[in-house]
């Protein structure tokens, strides 16, 4: 019997395929990605160290995220939409008698685009609750109104560049005195997600002049009332008898007494242990000289 012959189905193999920057860093090779076709390269994302892109060993520890937004002659062609630091690099700059002040929020640019942006601030000194919570929803405030005159890669680049922090830091520390300012993420969000408007929440609401006519009136009945109340009830009141008044000086004196008296057996012992501490120093010191004397005249000897 002949056997039968088995039809392999025809693979695709994989391809390198080169990745461009566009935008902020133009023109810089980003390496391969290894797929099937071209156009398996468009919605990649992938992160870059800065340090290879700039060729500056100060940024070590951070990363651009890009996405490939175009693919044109099998090259895939990407735009940065963030940038975040390792763990690691926040860890070195918190230390003893600092305070770290994290915060996460979303903001607008100009050009439409919304990205979540979170900065860490970290103190010279040990601060208050009070002070915290000016400080992070100042920056907050600052970073918003910078966010809206600015389109978002121009931002990106004042967050690499570090001249966002610089320039916020030195507002921060009028309020108190910060040591370091850092931005550790900042990316882009989807267009579903909503960004509150403050100023929906700012603007007071229009109450018609019928109804706050209404309320006054209302408001100045029920405040007659109370003071009928109140007046009755004053009436009825009795005043405090003298023996209670006794009673609660006596009590008194007799607390201001007992204190003083802990106070001065309190004295008393310190004093003991002082004089006995020095006994104890003093005879120390002339077994000490003994001691010495002795060896001195052995020597001799």
């Amino acid at each position: 019997m002949a056997k039968k012959q088995i039809q392999k189905k025809p693979t695709k193999k994989k391809k390198w395929f080169p990745l461009i920057t566009k935008g902020l860093f133009e023109g810089k090779s980003l390496g391969e990605s290894y797929v099937y076709e071209a156009a398996d390269l468009e919605g990649k994302h992938l992160s870059f160290n800065l340090m290879n892109l700039l060729g500056d060993m100060k940024k070590q520890a951070a990363y651009a995220e890009f996405k490939v937004t175009e693919v044109k002659d099998s090259t895939g062609y990407a735009e940065i939409i963030g940038m975040k630091l390792m763990p690691a690099a926040m860890k070195r700059i918190v230390r003893r008698n600092r305070e770290k002040i994290a915060d996460s929020f979303l903001t607008r640019s100009k050009d439409g685009k919304i990205f979540r942006i979170k900065p860490v601030i970290v103190t010279r000194n040990n601060t208050h609750n009070s002070v915290k919570t000016r400080l992070r929803l100042e920056l907050r405030e600052q970073i918003r109104n910078y966010a809206a005159k600015k389109d978002y890669v121009y931002i990106l680049k004042d967050v690499i560049g570090y001249d966002l922090q610089r320039s916020f830091s030195r507002v921060l520390s009028k309020i108190t005195p910060v040591r370091t300012l850092e931005i550790r993420y900042v990316k882009l969000e989807d267009a579903k997600v909503k960004v509150k408007d403050r100023s929906a929440q700012e603007e007071p609401a229009t109450v018609n002049k019928e109804t706050a006519e209404e309320v006054k009136e209302k408001i100045t009945d029920n405040k007659e009332e109370e003071t009928k109340e109140v007046t009755v009830e004053e009436k009825e009141t009795k005043e405090p008898s003298t023996e209670e008044t006794q009673t609660e000086e006596a009590v008194e004196e007799a607390t201001e007494e007992q204190a003083e008296e802990t106070e001065e057996k309190a004295e008393k012992e310190k004093k003991t242990a002082t004089k006995e501490k020095k006994k104890t120093k003093t005879a120390t010191k002339t077994k000490k000289t003994a001691k010495t004397k002795k060896k001195a005249a052995k020597k001799k000897e």
